[in-house]
């Protein structure tokens, strides 16, 4: 099948393509492909954020690659790095944006040069990107020609791939990189392999982030030039200017928050690590939008024109949000929100919550631990899988786990992180769950599309459909495949089924 590619712009992008990997991880649908192919687009690819995305994305297709199977909805999406990376760099590190401009040789270009950019922005060191400045990204991001990444996606996209760009529209790098990154795109060349007149057929798609938190003051010996009251006015600004982007993209997505979260002030670094957010999610969730739309959708009129259409994404009610306040639908062809991501997510939390994962409350949590989340000792899987039937016959004891689950454990912790942090925004919330509840069967909040009467009181119940669900696994898998197929046939039985 064909391949999504997808540019994560800046830290957003980075954030949003986290939030990608955890629905896919779910089971949620990439319908029409197989495989995504991540790419990041930053300056700072030392910032938290990109971090973060990265080494979430190895443990998925290292996941993915040991297993995942055709007949198992975790991990299903395959998902790939061009020359096994995820971040494009750039070729000229300079310390200041001064020394990365040059010498302009005369005069008049250098007094051109500072009618351009104020001597603050001149000065400002380069190791953490942009700081909220698309002048300066628009400089430096102008240099896709003979990028290796960019040269590896040239050559291995094929007709039937579709492209989609995830940028910020109010800060540095994404605000720039956007319009850049689609006109090298679609900039006209000739060659003798006829790539890039693939590359300008292939639809594509965006989504243009406005501002969703806010940042608190920055220290006083901090030099960062990131100033959030004027992240609305480079937003409409933006704006403006991606009208001259109608009838480029096929489709262009927007999504923002005006109840705002505030997160600390970084300029950039390590400690760049914002928190998930439910605009994230949605963001991710425009990509999977883009892909299940069918072929026929898109067209290129003889005058090189597409027929942008625009979306918003919305929800039923105004506050915080569980699953109760998006928009479902039973009938027709249209999945939205509430059909795609309900029983994917409830599935898979319930999977780490049987292998040990439950959240920490705020007041018990040890000051500078990376996870919100642990794994408790007398976990259902630790205490009682290892003793009953499925787990001794398929040989899935405390051994299994050492050596086969390491990276699986890794990925679930982080899965309850994210939605841990998603619930904790002071802004808009999203807390479909009741987190920090041990139970098997009164985890997720109240919603209608199951009975949950059908579920016992105990982790018992979770273990006997594990017992049951065993004959069905197919015996031509290798160990660790037959491991995810069972827990993905038995959530789906306790998730779906219904009493009689």
């Amino acid at each position: 099948m064909a391949k999504l590619y997808v540019f994560g712009i800046g830290g957003t992008g980075s954030r949003v393509l986290k939030s990608l990997t955890m629905l896919l991880a779910s089971g949620v649908k990439c319908n029409n492909f197989d495989t995504v192919v991540p790419i990041i687009i930053d300056y700072d690819s030392n910032n938290g954020d990109f971090i973060e995305a990265n080494d979430l994305i190895k443990d998925y297709i290292a996941i993915n690659g040991s297993m995942s199977s055709d007949s198992c909805s975790f991990f299903k999406t395959k998902m790939e790095l061009l020359n096994n990376q995820l971040c494009i760099t750039w070729n000229v590190q300079k310390s200041l944006f001064k020394d990365f401009i040059g010498s302009t040789g005369t005069d008049e270009n250098q007094a051109l040069i500072e009618m351009l950019f104020s001597k603050e922005t001149l000065e400002l060191p380069m190791e953490h990107g942009f700081q909220g400045n698309p002048n300066m990204g628009c400089v430096v991001q102008n240099q896709f020609e003979g990028n290796d990444l960019l040269d590896a996606f040239k050559t291995q996209i094929k007709a039937g791939d579709r492209i989609f760009i995830i940028s910020s529209i109010f800060g540095g790098t994404g605000a720039s990189g956007f319009p850049l990154l689609r006109r090298w795109l679609h900039k006209t060349r000739t060659d003798s392999d006829g790539q890039w007149d693939v590359i300008k057929k292939a639809p594509i798609a965006a989504i243009s982030v406005l501002p969703y938190y806010t940042v608190a003051s920055a220290d006083d010996n901090d030099n960062s030039t990131i100033s959030p009251n004027e992240w609305n006015d480079k937003a409409k600004a933006a704006l403006q200017y991606y009208l001259t982007e109608d009838k480029k993209l096929d489709l262009l997505y927007y999504i923002g928050d005006i109840k705002q979260s505030v997160y600390k002030h970084c300029k950039g670094g390590a400690k760049q690590t914002n928190p998930a957010h439910i605009v994230e999610m949605a963001s991710a969730l425009a990509i999977l939008d883009f892909a299940q739309k069918p072929a026929n959708d898109f067209s290129i009129n003889t005058a090189g024109e597409r027929q942008t259409e625009y979306y918003e994404f919305g929800v039923k009610k105004d506050e915080n949000t569980d699953f109760t306040k998006l928009y479902f639908q039973n009938t027709g062809v249209t999945k939205l929100t509430g059909d795609l991501i309900v029983e994917p997510l409830s599935r898979f939390l319930l999977f780490a919550k049987f292998m040990g994962f439950h959240a920490i409350e705020k007041n018990k949590r040890e000051k500078d631990v990376k996870h919100k989340a642990q794994k408790v000792t007398d976990n259902a899987y630790d205490t009682k899988g290892i003793t009953e039937s499925w787990a001794t016959r398929n040989s899935f004891d405390l051994t299994f786990r050492e050596h086969n689950l390491s990276q699986l454990d890794d990925f679930q912790i982080n899965f309850l992180d994210w939605l841990i942090e998603i619930e904790e925004q002071d802004g808009h919330s999203f807390s479909p769950y009741n987190l920090y509840n041990l139970r098997s069967d009164e985890f997720v909040k109240e919603l209608k599309l199951w009975n949950r009467n059908f579920w016992s009181s105990s982790w018992e119940r979770v273990n006997k459909v594990l017992n049951d669900k065993h004959s069905k696994i197919d015996d031509a898998l290798k160990m660790p495949q037959k491991f995810l197929q069972l827990f993905n046939l038995a959530t789906t039985e306790l998730l779906t089924n219904k009493k009689k």
